[in-house]
């Protein structure tokens, strides 16, 4: 169980899910009709203002997905031996988290049409926890891979005897 390469893959794909958490997708620097300058963070709660006290923008939604993604990730570690369940359900979880990236760039995009609507000339940044987000559906992917060539292996074994 735990010697599979797809452990290890998916044990990377739990971590950096869990990491995503932690990290804000990006920030934008508002100049206000005022001459003021904002920066707000978009993190997995929702849009932050610069104090970090209040969520304008919520996308609670994000985080029960990657939340989803995560436990499904330990489900599959532990289904070791049903391997074709086990496929099965690790596609499943390359679609959950396919929709979380695209979750998280809808949401960046409606809190950016809010911005605009609001009259805010602003500059939106990427950062890290928004590329990171693509990292854990390569391994999920490789981890699929992987099942699917223990599984061949397992039947080229059983034509044999």
């Amino acid at each position: 169980m735990w010697q599979r390469i797809q452990t290890v893959y998916l044990s990377l794909g739990i971590l950096l899910n869990a990491l995503i958490v932690y990290l804000s997708w990006s920030s934008w620097v508002a100049d206000a009709i005022v001459g003021s300058v904002a920066r707000e963070l978009f993190a997995i709660y929702g849009e932050i203002d610069q104090e970090g006290q209040s969520i304008i923008f919520p996308s609670q939604y994000i985080l029960v997905i990657s939340l989803l993604s995560i436990l499904l990730s330990v489900v599959i570690v532990l289904m070791y031996k049903r391997r074709s369940l086990q496929i099965k359900m690790a596609q499943l979880n390359l679609i959950l988290q396919a929709g979380m990236v695209v979750g998280i760039f809808l949401s960046l995009d409606q809190s950016a049409n809010s911005g605009i609507m609001l009259g805010e000339e602003f500059t939106l940044t990427y950062s890290m926890g928004t590329y990171l987000s693509l990292i854990p559906m390569i391994f999920i992917f490789l981890a699929i891979k992987a099942i699917k060539k223990d599984e061949a292996l397992v039947r080229a074994a059983d034509r044999i005897r």
